[in-house]
């Protein structure tokens, strides 16, 4: 069972003439995409509606191009802790599914609705003249699509550069390791309840500079689970330590790590003073609480797009 919803966030309707409902045009663009390519990850962001308060839409592919992130920004405040639920993204071919995480930003007044679908779903936005989005709490979202081959092209030269900057795949003389275990990084996490009702496995891919410190994560095998993809992703980010990685000629270079996969379930045996413990390829993650989540739209980096710069070096 998933977070609990609860009243519609944002239902746009709009009456005829005659004062029969009908369902709202999608929001209209206020200005051209914004492509930024950024030291760690790609975006595209678009606003829309009422230049007032518009309603923002990011497009982050990932690192392996493999899914794309669909973040949509609101000028108003969030919840404190992250919910889920069962979410669709539609663009005009029918509902896609995908788990939707809402979330908030103390002190900077947004909240958001995010989606992670796959990347040949993406593809069906070429195509596309609107968008559907439909996340917790009843919240929708229909927004009008423009320019989407050109765009996506542009995302997806903009992955190629990163990965080449990041030397994923690359010929590395000595490739980063980790320091310690991975599971060792999982022992104080307090993920909500509700994401572990059934067993998730998910997979991280971290870029670690040529200090051994990690830039940025990214999910490339997404577990099911919005908050435990997110919040593991953060987690992994903040603790892991590396070796740097070494060229051909011995220098430390950028490179990507690949995680093992990774394995959360509730351990029933496991008591923390009444709460149930979480395993994470072995590790004990405590259950009880939530994880309150105004550091995420920070180092999600969708609140707006920066249209001509260049691929980072």
């Amino acid at each position: 069972m998933r977070v609990r919803t609860g009243s519609s966030l944002i239902t746009i309707i709009c009456c005829s003439v005659a004062s029969v409902a009908q369902a709202a045009a999608p929001l209209q663009p206020l200005k051209p995409w914004g492509v930024n390519y950024g030291a760690t990850q790609c975006t595209a962001t678009r606003t829309f509606g009422d230049p007032a308060s518009p309603v923002t839409l990011g497009i982050v592919p990932s690192l392996s191009g493999s899914t794309y992130v669909l973040q949509v920004s609101e000028p108003q405040p969030g919840p404190h802790f992250a919910q889920e639920a069962d979410g669709t993204v539609d663009f005009g071919g029918g509902a896609i599914r995908s788990e939707a995480l809402y979330f908030g930003a103390g002190g900077v007044n947004v909240r958001a609705h995010q989606f992670r679908i796959m990347a040949a779903e993406m593809e069906k936005a070429r195509s596309a003249s609107s968008v559907s989005l439909r996340g917790v709490n009843g919240a929708s979202f229909d927004l009008t699509l423009a320019d989407m081959p050109a765009l996506l092209d542009a995302l997806r030269k903009c992955t190629d550069d990163l990965q080449r900057s990041w030397n994923l795949g690359g010929g590395l003389r000595t490739p980063q390791a980790p320091l310690g275990n991975i599971t060792d990084m999982f022992v104080t996490s307090d993920l909500p309840r509700e994401a572990m009702e059934k067993q998730k496995t998910t997979q991280y891919q971290l870029l670690v500079d040529e200090k051994g410190a990690v830039a940025g994560c990214d999910v490339l095998a997404p577990s099911g689970s919005a908050l435990v993809d997110t919040e593991g992703c953060q987690l992994v980010s903040e603790r892991a330590r590396f070796k740097a990685a070494l060229d051909t000629s011995g220098k430390a270079v950028r490179s990507v790590w690949t995680s093992p996969r990774v394995t959360w379930r509730t351990n029933t045996q496991a008591l923390d003073n009444g709460c149930s413990t979480m395993g994470g390829s072995g590790a004990s993650l405590n259950l009880c609480g939530q994880s309150p989540t105004a550091n995420m739209l920070e180092k999600s980096g969708y609140g707006g797009g920066a249209p001509g710069r260049t691929p980072p070096r």
